[in-house]
């Protein structure tokens, strides 16, 4: 009997005597399951890749949009002062000096030498975004509340009043720190609990805590609240619940915790109608590559 291509012959022997040969090849499913399993391999390579793919766009879209909300923001922070200047300048061309009394002239170059301040102050923070920032010992509680009384003097106190309140139990308690980044944050912080409670008005709550390892800073808010399911993307860029603006402070704000100051900013939480608490941890102790 003439073997057949691609069939394996084995001798059948009985105890004295040789029987004869069974001949026997792989069947033709075992090649398609063998090809199938090869198909299926390459399939989740390519969705692998793809998803890869997708994750660099993605994180692409995210720095796209970060950088252009950033070019925003800048254009709106330069703009307030440069317009004051420009109102000063205005005043200055149309008032005759004779008319002008010398402290009204003091006080003018005083508003003028202000608004220029916080042009440095806005160059320098935006300056800071995207580069290397070197962090120094700060004593949390003076920054925290040169923070709060700059923003108490700015509240809202026509029909939604707000109110802007501290509690301190940081006395004494040194954080590494950019000052001008935190101040960035904490302004943004600050911002969206305002804007939460516009409608309705009400108080803010600014808590510094502390136990051996982290400083914790709570911003709570009695505005409209957050559903639990956005606690998390309300950081992402372009997130926004306000018919006006770009979503960039929270998602800035988490920018500068987490990569310039190695700490974790998070909603603590939330309830529709009652308000929100926003947390920021920072390590107490100065960390490798501070």
């Amino acid at each position: 009997m003439e073997k057949m291509a691609g069939m394996v012959e084995l001798p059948l022997t009985g105890a004295s005597e040789q029987l004869g040969y069974i001949y026997f090849t792989a069947p033709k499913t075992l090649s398609r399951i063998s090809s199938l399993f090869i198909l299926e391999l390459l399939f989740f390579i390519l969705i692998i890749a793809f998803g890869a793919y997708g994750l660099i766009l993605l994180h692409r879209t995210e720095k796209d949009t970060l950088w252009v909300g950033l070019a925003k923001e800048t254009s709106h922070q330069f703009a307030t002062p440069i317009t004051s200047l420009l109102g000063w300048l205005d005043y200055l061309r149309e008032t005759p000096p004779e008319a002008m009394s010398t402290e009204a002239y003091h006080n003018i170059l005083n508003q003028m030498t202000t608004d220029l301040d916080r042009l440095s102050y806005n160059a320098s923070r935006f300056g800071k975004v995207g580069s290397q920032t070197k962090l120094s010992p700060v004593d949390l509680d003076g920054l925290l509340q040169e923070i709060v009384a700059y923003h108490q003097a700015r509240m809202p106190h026509l029909g939604s009043k707000i109110e802007l309140h501290y509690i301190s139990k940081v006395d004494g308690v040194k954080v590494l720190l950019d000052k001008d980044l935190f101040k960035w944050a904490m302004e943004n912080l600050i911002k969206n609990c305002v804007d939460a409670m516009t409608q309705k008005g009400g108080n803010i709550f600014v808590t510094a805590t502390h136990n051996n390892k982290y400083v914790y800073i709570h911003v709570r808010d009695e505005g409209k609240g957050i559903p639990r399911g956005h606690w998390k993307a309300i950081f992402e860029p372009g997130v926004t619940s306000k018919q006006r603006g770009w979503g960039l402070g929270l998602s800035l704000a988490r920018r500068i915790i987490t990569e310039y100051h190695r700490g974790q900013i998070r909603v603590l939480e939330s309830t529709l109608d009652e308000g929100s608490t926003f947390e920021i941890r920072l390590n107490k102790q100065p960390f490798k590559g501070a």
